[in-house]
């Protein structure tokens, strides 16, 4: 609370960039994660079907010579939505937020994949970390000991 106090009494400027063609579409893009090395960039597109149903998957472009190459989507896509990604910082362990799966243990759950020969893993339900309530939005500590996340309550 103490920070965001000091953050609003003594604003920064900056300057809003459209990432360009290679990433921004028509449709809605969130959800950004940067590699720690800051050469990968993954992120969660909502995309519609012709019978509107929507569907979010995740999205990756890389940096090569200073540009991001045209963002494509990940192997770890399902036909379910997918959301809110993060990586650890050695770039083995992948989490992600589901909601309403078979497997889920509530409104939406965090799961894990692991690269194994340049290739993630199947994504499987991290049981331990996950309530009967909503988790969503994890983040790795830079050393990879810890897994901050969002835990809701939602009635």
């Amino acid at each position: 609370c103490q920070f965001a106090i000091r953050a609003m009494e003594n604003p920064v400027e900056f300057e809003f960039k459209n990432m360009g063609k290679n990433i921004n579409t028509e449709n809605a893009e969130y959800l950004p994660f940067i590699s720690v090395d800051g050469n990968e960039f993954i992120f969660t597109r909502l995309l519609e079907s012709e019978d509107d149903i929507f569907q979010e998957d995740f999205y990756k472009s890389e940096k090569i010579d200073g540009d991001w190459t045209a963002s494509l989507p990940m192997e770890i896509n399902t036909t379910q939505n997918e959301g809110s990604v993060t990586i650890s910082a050695n770039g083995i362990y992948l989490v992600y937020t589901a909601c309403a799966r078979g497997d889920g243990q509530g409104g939406c759950d965090l799961y894990l994949c692991v690269k194994q020969n340049g290739l993630w893993s199947a994504a499987k339900n991290i049981s331990s970390l996950n309530t009967r309530y909503w988790e969503s939005q994890a983040c790795f500590s830079p050393d990879g000991k810890y897994l901050y996340f969002i835990c809701l309550y939602v009635r």
